[in-house]
């Protein structure tokens, strides 16, 4: 198995998320994944629950994960931005549709609960 491969199914990713990277730092005690999704992804509106509305930007987002081993972990991703057809809101999908468990996350950028931006 690859090794970006190994993390997102340790990670426990669904897809289409996946890590793309990983920057490991043993001086500073630190281990980062970022991870992105594929292009011309579409997921739910989180607001209203219409399928698949297309996304029309991300915004680049940290968490501070559980940690690895005995290193700091952080997860970096750029989240998808949905523009709904039927409720007519621009908003981020809640933190469960990024594919970690939200016990496992402590976003360390703002809350990522789905509002509108």
């Amino acid at each position: 198995m690859a090794p970006l491969s190994l993390f997102t199914v340790a990670l426990g990713l669904p897809a289409p998320w996946e890590v793309v990277d990983v920057a490991f730092d043993p001086q500073s005690g630190r281990i980062d994944f970022h991870r992105a999704f594929a292009p011309g992804t579409r997921c739910s509106c989180p607001q209203c629950g219409a399928e698949h509305p297309p996304v029309h930007d991300t915004l680049e987002r940290d968490w501070r994960h559980l940690n690895c081993f005995q290193f700091q972990a952080s997860i970096h991703a750029k989240v998808p931005r949905v523009r709904c057809g039927t409720c007519a809101k621009t908003i981020l999908p809640g933190r469960g549709a990024l594919g970690v468990p939200q016990q496992r996350l402590q976003p360390t950028d703002g809350d990522l609960t789905g509002h509108p931006l």
